[in-house]
């Protein structure tokens, strides 16, 4: 039976209804044809965002910038130095970096977020860039050497920048004008005659303080996040308590930061506490004591100023691994007034003498690290006087303050025949520390294999100079007088008007000599195991493992004669300072 159908025009529509359904149904399907088009299009649009580009590119199974970070850190960029202020280490689902929006500060111009992917994440540069919002600063992207490694090195940075990495929280760099510190609360000490001395050459920043101190103090210079630690307790948001039984006598401090993220300098993350007995000094000559502040316990040397109104208090910070060399603290005690902690940190042999003169009484010479520095005192301001340059290193100087000149040694490297050689050289430089004299040759090449530092030193006296050097493959001093030179075998111990002592451990063993002015030198016997120095103008040795008992030699009797600075054992110390002071546990 056939469907009903009418020639009334008003029913003409019903003849057409299969073609229009058709019509429909091809219309639906390119509809949807070209939604999923448009789809598809903004899945790999967000794709390419995240690091899933075509054509192989990016890893599909990282949906997130965050999944794809193994770590992130913020470094901020100076004149000398790159400093690192935060590191986040992230596992594959992106815990660890910042939950919340982040404020930084910055004190440079310049910073650097350094990025290191996972190995399955890989983001072209133009990614990279595409997932990067910065806003108060210009910007570049840098691949490291590591394929997974990117830089955005932020420049000109002015005011606050805001950072915004994909899908990370956004990081806020707060530009700040310093760093943030911290002092000792002096009020919450037994004993409050504490040290504290930042060493920026060592790295660490030290607290010295007597040994019946339970805890510490540090204030704050700004509101701290609260970072909760065993054996601390936070007293208010600038005060932390440190208890020396619980957190030990070296705290790290890197994690902390202020509530507008500010940071710690490099030389304050590391706090190392010493504390120290109860000690004098003492002056060998007259008997008497030595020095008026309540921090001396602390110095390992003192070193007065010609018309002794102040000295300097030298306090070792910590010996290098090997054990040869060590970090000292300059701090200048002044009576009546606050101590004075010099900026710079001595580097230099243990054993040795350290070598600190005062070139007036306002103005030390400080010898470290091979330069050179006059500090005064009374603006806080040092001047190089030699050793900076990279090629000429300053090793020992004296002062002759008679003339007021200064007498430095030093040695640059040069090339023989392809192989390296120390080379020693001497400079007088003039009261203004302005270079008088050159004397470029002092020395035959010295093999730097051998040492790094020469076998170079100076002692000025009252008619010439005695210098050792290295002549003829071996060390010797010379005593050069109106013009006159002779020699000795053996480098200077000390030296005094009437004559020298000198040591020579050439060939194996040691051996010793005296050698009096204008004559020959003449056999010391030596003691085993032991360092020599002066003291008071005469010689004197210290025993390995001994902290109480010195041995000054008798020439006219050539002995050594026993001295204790105590008679009930206590601790004492000579200093290699050429002074006649030594101090004693109390």
């Amino acid at each position: 039976m056939r469907p009903y159908q009418t020639s009334d025009p008003k029913h003409n529509s019903k003849s057409r209804l299969p073609e229009e359904r058709a019509m429909k149904r091809w219309m639906i399907i390119i509809c949807v044809a070209v939604l999923a088009a448009l789809a598809a299009a903004c899945q790999r649009d967000l794709s390419s965002k995240n690091g899933e580009g075509g054509g192989g590119e990016g890893d599909p199974n990282i949906a997130n910038l965050s999944h794809a970070i193994e770590q992130l850190s913020v470094w901020q960029v100076g004149e000398q130095q790159a400093e690192e202020i935060v590191t986040y280490e992230s596992d594959s689902l992106g815990a660890g970096l910042p939950d919340q929006p982040t404020t930084i500060a910055i004190h440079e111009s310049e910073a650097v977020i350094k990025m290191r992917l996972r190995p399955d994440a890989n983001y072209t540069p133009d990614q990279i860039e595409r997932l990067i919002r910065v806003t108060g600063a210009e910007h570049r992207i840098e691949s490291l050497i590591d394929v997974h490694g990117y830089e955005i090195v932020l420049l000109g940075m002015t005011g606050d920048v805001e950072l915004q990495l994909g899908d990370l929280q956004k990081i806020r760099l707060r530009k700040a004008d310093r760093h943030l510190t911290y002092m000792l609360n002096q009020s919450s000490l037994k004993n409050p005659y504490s040290l504290l001395i930042h060493s920026e050459e060592e790295g660490s920043s030290h607290v010295f303080i007597r040994d019946e101190e339970e805890y510490i103090v540090l204030r704050f210079s700004e509101p701290m996040i609260r970072i909760e630690r065993p054996g601390t307790e936070w007293l208010s948001d600038t005060q932390l308590m440190i208890r020396l039984d619980e957190a030990g006598h070296e705290f790290d401090l890197s994690e902390y930061y202020s509530t507008e993220g500010n940071f710690l300098a490099n030389k304050h993350r590391t706090l190392k506490i010493h504390p120290t007995n109860s000690r004098s000094w003492f002056d060998a000559a007259s008997g008497g004591l030595v020095g008026w502040s309540d921090r001396d316990a602390y110095y390992d040397a003192l070193v007065f100023s010609p018309d002794g109104s102040r000295y300097a208090g030298l306090v070792q910070l910590s010996k290098d691994e090997d054990g040869g060399w060590a970090y000292y603290g300059v701090v200048i005690e002044q009576a009546g007034k606050a101590p004075i902690v010099l900026d710079l940190t001595i580097h230099a042999p243990v054993s040795d003498f350290i070598r600190v003169e005062w070139r007036d009484n306002g103005t030390l010479l400080v010898l470290s690290a091979f330069e050179l520095w006059a500090y005064v005192i009374e603006t806080g301001t040092s001047h190089l006087v030699t050793g900076g340059d990279g090629e000429a290193q300053a090793v020992a100087f004296q002062f002759d303050r008679r003339n007021g000149m200064i007498f430095v040694l030093q040695q640059t490297v040069e090339t023989v025949n392809g192989r390296e050689y120390l080379q020693g050289s001497m400079h007088i430089y003039d009261a203004q520390l302005k270079l008088s004299e050159r004397v470029n040759t002092i020395s035959d090449p010295w093999p730097s294999s051998e040492n790094a530092t020469m076998p170079l030193d100076i002692s000025v006296r009252t008619n010439g100079y005695y210098l050792t050097t290295y002549r003829d493959g071996k060390i010797v001093t010379y005593y050069r007088s109106n013009g006159q030179e002779v020699y000795a075998p053996g480098r200077l111990i000390g030296a005094t008007d009437a004559g020298a002592y000198l040591i020579d451990s050439s060939g194996g063993g040691i051996r010793l000599y005296w050698w009096p002015s204008g004559g020959s030198a003449q056999p010391v016997t030596p003691l085993a195991d032991a360092d020599y120095l002066m003291f008071g103008g005469d010689l004197f040795a210290r025993l390995a493992g001994n902290t109480n008992t010195f041995y000054g030699y008798n020439r006219a009797r050539d002995e050594w004669i026993e001295w204790s600075p105590n008679d009930d054992g206590r601790d004492s110390w000579i200093p290699n300072q050429r002074t006649a002071f030594y101090r004693v546990t109390d």
